[in-house]
């Protein structure tokens, strides 16, 4: 076996095959020509097969079996190169060898392909996946449009629900007005004529009752607001809101004198909205800010106005008690409140009109506070665009 190794490359004892029968030419060159060419390509095509499947797609099934087939192939070339060879180098030592190695893997290819031959016929076909993929496709799309149905459906469910309860908020705190004025006139008339002929007790009972109709009065007024915010029909314009914010002042007066607050601001802009409503939205934004000032402090109040791309963004920003950002959404909620009844006075409704109001323009309203920092209620509205009275 050593001596075979050793003599592997020697040609002593065998003629070239030139010299073996009588080749002609042109019939040796046949041969020649045409194992030099096999050879080319059994050796290009391994190269493009480990390229494939080292390079380019890894994830391609029975990896193993494609680098058999490229060694069998580049054996197989080998072959046909040392016959070309052979008719100047007749080497029929490393001829046999490589005979041998090549038997060698052609078998284990065939091992190879039995297990992969059972996996490859477990596959879907191109047309089956195509059947699979068309079938999952029109689930996915009868999905979607069940989700987009019951979608549509839940949205038009919640804004008749939301209908209904403004219908109702208008309807009850507008029917409710007469018999609670009624009430009040009566109580009121009670203390201002008769209290005399009380005794203390029944006295500290009107005066309950006197206080809670008046309560009431402020509740349903302002249930009638939030129902008119939804309800009543916009005619947004190009306003100032200066002078929106001057006449919202102006209603407020009152309590700006007597709780001595001082109210700075920007130069504002021209916006496009309802002017009474955004009359509306600044009285009930600095009204909260007057109404959480803190103990013992004059509060004070800034209202600035900053460009963001094609919007405005005003804020009313106050020095008072402020909150925990955790309740940055409740805050807006109808008849939410942070506070015990008895700590601030309101109702819980004028957030939830601004944002009404806000949202119907288009806009959008956030909060950023913190407890002892004060609070800043930040508006996104359209701005008018030039030509439209900016």
């Amino acid at each position: 076996m050593l001596e075979f190794f050793a003599r592997l490359l020697d040609p002593v004892g065998f003629p070239p095959r030139w010299q073996c029968g009588l080749w002609s030419s042109g019939l040796g060159w046949l041969h020649i020509v045409s194992d030099v060419a096999i050879f080319a390509a059994y050796f290009t095509i391994p190269v493009l097969l480990v390229v494939l499947v080292w390079r380019r797609r890894r994830d391609i099934p029975f990896n193993g079996v494609f680098l058999l087939f490229a060694a069998f192939i580049v054996a197989c070339g080998s072959g046909h190169l040392i016959e070309a060879s052979m008719f100047w180098n007749p080497v029929y030592r490393l001829s046999g060898l490589v005979k041998a190695v090549t038997a060698v893997v052609s078998w284990l290819t065939v091992l190879a392909l039995v297990p992969a031959l059972r996996k490859a016929l477990t596959l879907r076909t191109p047309t089956q996946l195509e059947a699979e993929v068309a079938l999952r496709t029109m689930e996915l799309q009868e999905s979607r449009e069940l989700l987009e149905r019951r979608v549509d459906e839940r949205t038009e469910a919640y804004r008749q629900s939301n209908e209904d309860l403004e219908r109702f908020a208008y309807v009850a705190s507008h029917d409710l007005q007469e018999p609670l004025r009624m009430v009040s006139g009566y109580m009121e008339l009670l203390e201002d004529e008769h209290v005399e002929q009380l005794d203390d007790d029944a006295r500290e009972y009107v005066r309950y009752a006197a206080d809670g109709a008046r309560r009431m009065q402020v509740l349903l007024d302002d249930l009638l607001a939030y129902s008119r915010a939804q309800s009543r029909e916009l005619v947004p314009e190009p306003i100032a809101a200066e002078e929106a914010f001057e006449a919202a002042l102006d209603n407020l007066g009152l309590r700006i004198s007597e709780t001595s607050a001082t109210i700075t601001h920007d130069p504002l802009p021209v916006v496009s909205f309802d002017r009474t409503q955004l009359v509306q939205l600044f009285q009930n934004l600095v009204s909260n800010a007057l109404r959480f000032a803190k103990a013992g402090e004059a509060p004070r109040v800034h209202v600035g106005a900053q460009r963001d791309g094609e919007d405005w963004v005003i804020s009313v920003r106050d020095e008072g008690v402020g909150f925990d950002m955790k309740f940055k959404e409740r805050v807006f909620d109808l008849f939410k409140r942070l506070h015990k009844r008895g700590a601030y006075e309101g109702t819980g409704i004028g957030l939830a009109i601004c944002k009404k109001v806000v949202e119907r323009h288009g806009g959008e309203i956030d909060v950023v506070t913190a407890p002892g920092e004060g609070t800043t209620f930040r508006v996104r509205l359209p701005r008018v665009m030039e030509g439209a009275g900016e």
